[in-house]
């Protein structure tokens, strides 16, 4: 059940609804893992009225009442021959007197096989509120806001160093948004192994507020569909030559 914090930092926020499966009663999804600044947490999958499709939504606090966060996303872990994604919008609500540096992780075990040629795609928008005082969020150093691996293996780094950006007093701004492997999933990448993760790293005001909607597809194409590829890529890499 989402906590009411998170419902009006979505609402405040302007965050896009993207999760239209209904749930049913079960929770028999995947079990995704959740660390937030090495804190790590399991997070239980309510089946969809889509097979093989779980939702996950709620919310967790720091102990020392740090920080909040809350999620709502839709997830399918990989059967050979499919796809796997995670696809939902997730706010963190820095509840802290100071700017605090945050690392969000999102693992969501696969289940696939041996190495497998794999396909990706996946985006990120993100806002972020002030308070009182304004708000403020960057990056740390040269890590990306957004990064996306498979067992430790990057597949694709959105919202790049540097970027920092304001709000006024209560008002929301744009982190910005990015995008790679469109048509999604089209970008070649790690062969998929374990697992398929998300993190997202930034600094964060004191008493502000930022939200991301985010997608992450992981695709294994048949071995038919692998070899048409690499004939696609030949003929393109000719026809540039002439």
């Amino acid at each position: 059940m989402r906590s009411e914090l998170f419902s009006r930092a979505m609402v405040g926020l302007g965050v896009a609804a993207t999760l239209a499966v209904s749930t049913l009663a079960s929770a028999d999804g995947p079990a995704v893992t959740l660390n937030i600044n090495g804190g790590s947490s399991t997070l239980s999958g309510t089946a969809t009225a889509a097979a093989n499709i779980y939702n996950y939504s709620g919310s967790l606090s720091d102990a020392g009442g740090l920080w909040s966060f809350g999620y709502d996303f839709n997830a399918s872990n990989m059967a050979d021959l499919q796809t796997s994604f995670v696809s939902g919008n997730f706010v963190l609500i820095n509840a802290g007197g100071a700017a605090r540096d945050f690392s969000i992780t999102l693992t969501l075990p696969v289940l696939v096989s041996g190495a497998k040629n794999t396909l990706y795609g996946g985006s990120v928008a993100g806002s972020i509120i002030g308070d009182a005082d304004g708000g403020s969020f960057s990056t740390i150093g040269s890590t990306p806001v957004w990064a996306a691996s498979t067992n430790g293996a990057s597949i694709a780094n959105l919202l790049t160093a540097p970027v920092a950006v304001t709000a006024n007093p209560f008002q929301a701004a744009s982190v910005g948004s990015a995008s790679f492997g469109e048509p999604i999933p089209s970008a070649s990448g790690p062969n998929l192994s374990t697992n398929l993760a998300i993190t997202f790293t930034f600094r964060l005001g004191a008493g502000d507020s930022a939200a991301f909607t985010s997608v992450l597809v992981a695709q294994v194409p048949a071995p038919g569909a692998v070899a048409l590829l690499g004939v696609a890529g030949l003929v393109a890499r000719r026809r540039r030559r002439d």
